[in-house]
């Protein structure tokens, strides 16, 4: 893999209901250019294993055109551990591997079982993946709105990069485009009156789920009067 460059990162953990961000658990490093590889490692290295995963690391030699969907598999069998995901991983062999080449171990029937189970994976898990401009998972993002768990995704907005081959840096995208995501975070009052309302069906923790929404609706109206 001497070649090969790290061309996304995914951090898998629960989500601040009061600050926002992510409490880490595990991560997973896409590398490519090379023979594309998803390694999982804990991101609290001196954590002690689990039962699921004793070892340092996990390698999953991932398909193409399911790249981003085998990743958070991966996720729900070793990081997140959830039993449907796990029932199915001791099923098809793949749970106790330290190395799992998708294409080889696990027919694309089987696949497909594994990326359901992972859909259902509860919203009080949230990942965070960053995606690089090169990244072949740039353009499965779409893919991640089938999914009920929680989920930030920091893309490309601006990229300067100097080469040998260019006498100017390259330059593209906008530092002005995370503003945009701000705006969005505006809500309409029908938005904000639907907000208010309980989930249906959603569990309740502690009532953590209607604290955060408290703290969301908070964090609007200042943000509004802000802006006045």
């Amino acid at each position: 893999m001497e070649m090969a460059s790290i061309t996304a990162h995914m951090l898998v953990g629960k989500v601040d209901d009061y600050h926002g961000g992510i409490i880490p658990t595990y991560e997973l490093y896409l590398w490519e250019n090379s023979r594309p590889a998803w390694i999982l490692v804990k991101a609290d290295t001196t954590a002690a294993p689990t039962r699921h995963q004793p070892w340092k690391k996990v390698v999953w030699i991932p398909t193409v055109e399911h790249m981003l969907e085998d990743a958070v598999a991966m996720a729900g069998l070793h990081a997140i551990e959830d039993p449907d995901v796990v029932e199915l991983g001791y099923e098809l062999g793949i749970a106790k591997k330290e190395r799992v080449e998708l294409y080889r171990d696990i027919s694309a029937e089987d696949r497909a079982r594994l990326y359901m189970a992972a859909r259902r994976i509860s919203w009080q898990t949230k990942v965070s993946l960053s995606v690089f401009s090169e990244s072949t998972i740039l353009r499965q993002l779409p893919i991640l709105s089938h999914y009920d768990l929680d989920v930030e995704v920091c893309a490309p907005t601006y990229l300067r990069e100097h080469s040998m081959w260019r006498q100017r840096p390259l330059v593209l995208g906008s530092l002005d485009a995370p503003e945009r995501l701000e705006e969005q975070r505006s809500p309409s009052p029908e938005t904000k009156e639907e907000e208010r309302r309980p989930i249906p069906g959603t569990p309740t923790i502690g009532g953590q789920r209607n604290a955060h929404l408290r703290v969301v609706s908070e964090r609007r109206k200042n943000h509004e009067t802000d802006k006045s």
